[in-house]
């Protein structure tokens, strides 16, 4: 199971995160790893000045716009899922 957290605290809210998760649910749903990966909102992660910022597993990942949220599916999650 990967886990992507989306930070939707005020400053990242403000930079576009609603419209980040709203591509991850997409590709995801596209994808067919919907059962495979856990996406969820917290209100925090920390870089508030570089949002908005997600969280892949362990790592963080900031500045994250709608396209890089899409290339983040295809080049990070859909590996971690087939075990490439």
């Amino acid at each position: 199971m990967v886990s992507i957290k989306v930070c939707v605290g005020s400053s990242c809210y403000l930079k576009g995160a609603h419209k980040v998760v709203e591509c991850l649910q997409d590709a995801i749903c596209k994808a067919g790893i919907a059962e495979q990966v856990e996406l969820s909102c917290v209100f925090c992660l920390g870089h508030c000045q570089n949002g908005p910022n997600i969280q892949i597993n362990d790592e963080l990942i900031s500045g994250v716009t709608p396209q890089r949220a899409k290339e983040l599916i295809e080049e990070v999650i859909l590996p971690q899922v087939r075990g490439d």
